[in-house]
């Protein structure tokens, strides 16, 4: 099976998980990321959003390792909430806050090096 990805995913480290606050059109959930890219993060959400607009922009305020927060939005692209009892949503980043997109990779390229 050939990869559609345009960047690498990593899993954050289980002892320094990604605090993801996501904003939405009627939400608000505060959740660790399963995976993130430079392009977007994928989560899991035990409320699956359920009533909520979730085709709505979403802002976000990520939390890297170290406490280096910034906010970003992003769009959700690919929800699947059969697979389990949580949704597992991927979001795409449409912004990310000046001078963060580079402390992404820094974190992906660290990640991929204990990998």
């Amino acid at each position: 099976m050939s990869e559609k990805r345009r960047h690498v995913r990593v899993k954050p480290d289980k002892a320094h998980p990604l605090e993801i606050q996501v904003m939405g059109s009627g939400f608000l959930d505060i959740m660790n990321a399963l995976d993130i890219s430079e392009s977007g993060i994928s989560i899991e959400v035990e409320s699956k959003f359920e009533g909520c607009n979730i085709a709505a922009p979403v802002e976000l305020i990520i939390t890297l390792p170290k406490n280096i927060t910034f906010k970003a939005r992003g769009v959700i692209r690919h929800a699947n909430v059969e697979m389990t009892r949580r949704g597992i949503f991927g979001v795409e980043f449409t912004w990310i806050q000046d001078g963060y997109s580079e402390k992404i990779k820094h974190y992906i390229k660290t990640r991929m090096a204990v990998l």
